[in-house]
């Protein structure tokens, strides 16, 4: 029974690339557990698989326009949005982070108050890597050429405002998106220490350093409530060597080594396939920008300073009264959250895999081995809560490790991030895809240590 006026926060929940609203569909689970109706939660599915190649901004203007519906719905069945909070997965977090520009200029946050921002594994400075070896040089050039809009704006090559890219200009509190998130009263960032080789540490916690980029030589505590967040991380002593745990021999042993001697003939196959299928779904999604922004112009020709297009129709500027969202092709079954069988088939069968491809395989672990394959849910303690927030790094690893070689606009990016203030949670999940552990996106990343991040993340957001 609905009581009229019923006050409600609503928890806005973004997938990453290629992905869908069932990758998030632990953690929605775990906070409906842990809030009950203290919370609506909307999980969602504007902008699934393919979509996800048409930009930042074209699906922040989706998911503006979602938000803005399910706000109306709820309005109908007398209920009272008061609050609102935002999580975001991988890609998922940058697309909430320009939705929350564009309901912020529209005066959104005016009437729904703005509580909590969160990412988990994030490429906040993008995914262009330092060219330190020619798999990384062929890396960056691919995620700029295969994944349209998203991989230039993620790649930082395009110029989206004033000859800068996307990236750079949302993290300016020059302009509207920081200007907005500096309104939220919490802002947490979960980012991988190992493990993560989609979204690496130092993009994820936007740090000019890559302090985590070889776990034998540091010596890390954990929090005693939570046993994959860091409390602590310094060189570790020469004269102290590194022994990894011992892992049990399993099922899973057995068919790693399977794996391995079949990757001769197997990898070939496999890269041949998602390349195919990434570059046809990017041709398309370039095809259906063209036609969403040639739509977008002819109906605010009147409004010539509200959309300005570079001579290929690929860098857009929307004003924050105008999204589009309401503009996008709505002949697509997708636009309205309906992610059909072909498109899902791709996605969990080659998209996604070659995504995890990636982080395989994994680091030695840093604990003992836990029960990984149990699927009991977090049990949720609302008064346990952690104090391990941007835990700094020791002062020997400071010295010995040198910032890496960024981009001029990520150097721009990591320096007015941090400007705000946030807090910063770092997790060594023993998954040999922490990716996917992190937000346990699938029942086979499941694990003791996956749940750990999402259960320190449950406790610690605020209603």
């Amino acid at each position: 029974m609905t009581i009229s006026g019923q006050k409600v926060h609503l928890f806005v929940l973004h997938h990453g690339l290629w992905g869908n609203k069932n990758h998030l569909q632990y953690i929605t689970k775990q906070l409906n557990e842990a809030y009950k109706d203290k919370i609506h939660t909307l999980n969602v599915a504007v902008n699934e698989a393919k979509l996800t190649y048409d930009g930042v901004d074209l699906c922040g203007n989706r998911l503006v326009e979602k938000v803005r519906k399910e706000v109306e719905a709820l309005e109908k069945e007398g209920k009272v949005v008061d609050k609102c909070s935002f999580f975001g997965y991988s890609l998922g977090g940058l697309i909430s982070r320009y939705a929350i520009g564009v309901l912020g200029e529209s005066g959104f946050f005016d009437k729904h108050e703005p509580i909590n921002f969160t990412t988990f594994a994030t490429p906040h400075v993008g995914v262009q890597q330092p060219p330190r070896n020619t798999i990384v040089r062929i890396f960056n050039w691919l995620s700029k050429r295969l994944l349209s809009r998203s991989g230039e704006q993620m790649s930082l090559a395009d110029s989206y405002r004033d000859g800068r890219p996307l990236l750079e200009i949302m993290a300016s509190p020059d302009h509207e998106f920081m200007k907005h998130m500096a309104r939220f009263q919490h802002r947490f960032i979960y980012a991988n220490g190992v493990n993560d080789r989609s979204v690496p540490y130092w993009t994820a916690a936007f740090e000019h350093t890559n302090y985590f980029s070889s776990i034998p030589a540091l010596d890390i505590d954990f929090d005693e409530n939570f046993n994959t967040v860091v409390k602590s991380f310094d060189l570790r002593d020469p004269n102290v060597k590194y022994v990894p745990p011992k892992k049990p021999f399993t099922s899973w042993t057995i068919l790693k080594y399977v794996l391995f001697l079949l990757l001769p003939v197997l990898l070939p196959l496999w890269i041949t396939i998602a390349l195919s299928v990434v570059l046809t779904q990017g041709t398309s999604s370039r095809i259906r920008v063209a036609g969403i922004l040639r739509k977008a112009a002819s109906q605010i020709q009147e409004s010539p300073n509200t959309l300005n297009t570079d001579k290929q129709g690929e860098d857009i500027k929307v004003s924050p009264t105008i999204s589009l969202g309401s503009i996008s092709d709505s002949s697509d079954s997708q636009q309205n959250g309906e992610h059909n069988t072909v498109d899902k088939f791709l996605d969990e069968t080659v998209l996604v895999p070659a995504l995890d491809g990636v982080n395989f395989p994994g680091e030695e672990n840093l604990r003992p081995n836990e029960d990984s394959d149990s699927n009991e849910d977090v049990v949720i303690d609302i008064a346990t809560q952690s104090s391990a927030f941007n835990v700094p790094p020791g002062k020997k690893l400071v010295e010995t490790y040198k910032p890496l070689d960024l981009l001029p606009s990520q150097k721009n990016i990591v320096r007015d991030m941090n400007k705000l203030s946030w807090k910063k949670v770092v997790l060594v999940i023993d998954s040999m895809n922490a990716h996917a552990a992190i937000v346990v996106r699938e029942k086979r990343f499941d694990s003791a240590s996956a749940r750990v991040g999402v259960k320190h993340y449950i406790q610690t957001v605020k209603i």
